[in-house]
């Protein structure tokens, strides 16, 4: 690298650019140049060695762009819900009391017990909200939920049919 940025520099720094173009377009020359040298200790120029050396032995890239993340702790509540950032994100009730380890993401959320993965969410920003999936709630949460619900919109149904919304 070193040599790289010495050999352009002393190359450029005669010159006179009038826009940072025209400056990324004299460092594209010189780079092509430089690697089509030949290396007097190697008898090779760097294109010949990177196609035999690097490229044969270079990884594919991963599908995915790579995120940034950030890494914190939890402790499961009673409500089988962890708060992260002012939100709450359900995980399987049976870690209730758990300390978890939460991999924030832009747009996810990731909740692991030691190295096993026990949640996964899209990211809110809604604060004091809950994000519980019912997967994660006991099956008697699950049947107060949906007879809650039945109720609800029975009773909104209701209302609406004799105008008293």
């Amino acid at each position: 690298m070193q040599v790289v940025q010495r050999w352009i520099l002393a190359k450029l720094r005669n010159g006179l650019f009038h826009t940072l173009d025209d400056l990324n377009v004299a460092i594209r020359q010189l780079n092509l140049e430089l690697n089509e040298k030949i290396m007097r200790h190697l008898g090779k120029t760097r294109s010949e060695l990177f196609a035999s050396v690097d490229m044969p032995n270079a990884l594919k890239l991963p599908d995915e762009p790579f995120q940034i993340y950030k890494w914190s702790k939890a402790r499961v509540g009673i409500d089988y819900c962890i708060q992260i950032e002012k939100h709450y994100y359900s995980v399987p009730y049976k870690y209730v009391d758990e300390e978890v380890c939460v991999r924030l993401y832009e747009k996810s959320v990731e909740v692991f017990l030691k190295t096993q993965r026990i949640a996964n969410h899209i990211r809110s920003f809604e604060s004091f909200a809950h994000t519980i999936l019912k997967e994660h709630m006991p099956e008697k949460h699950r049947k107060h939920l949906e007879l809650y619900r039945k109720l609800w919109l029975a009773n909104r149904t209701s209302k609406w049919a004799f105008g008293l919304h």
